[in-house]
């Protein structure tokens, strides 16, 4: 069984996705400063400046993060700073592929992937990477 876990590489979103970010943070900035430039009474502005860096943050986030990484057997999604979730892939039981959501679990873990957000490219690192796993799990539940 070729070992498919232990190289490292990044999962990264759609080029559609990366644009949409950058044009989003790109507009809220434009109508906060523009609105604070008119009106500095209304404190709203500053929150659609902080969605615009929020927005930039994401993008730059994903240009060079990526969505998910895969490093020394372990992957780790990089949804936010504070909703990243980490699983062991040697430690995975079950790989539930559905249309548009891989679900890897554990025994005490789970972690979703949304695959619509995905590029092609990344698509099929991933997919190289699960059917591994899938290899792996099913030679442990023949041994058991």
């Amino acid at each position: 069984m070729k070992d498919l876990l232990t190289p490292n590489f990044k999962i990264y979103h759609k080029r559609q996705q990366k644009r949409l970010n950058l044009l989003q943070g790109i507009v809220w900035l434009l109508l906060g400063a523009i609105g604070l430039f008119v009106n500095k009474e209304h404190y709203f502005f500053y929150g659609y400046i902080a969605l615009g860096f929020f927005h930039l943050w994401a993008f730059f986030q994903d240009k060079y993060k990526g969505y998910i990484s895969v490093a020394n057997g372990k992957l780790k999604t990089h949804y936010t700073p504070f909703f990243n979730k980490q699983i062991n892939l040697n430690e995975v039981t079950k790989v539930v592929k559905s249309s548009d959501t891989y679900l890897l679990r554990t025994n005490n873990k789970e972690v979703k992937i949304n695959t619509s957000l995905i590029s092609e490219e990344s698509m099929q690192q991933l997919n190289e990477v699960l059917d591994a796993v899938n290899e792996r799990i099913k030679a442990q539940n023949s041994t058991q």
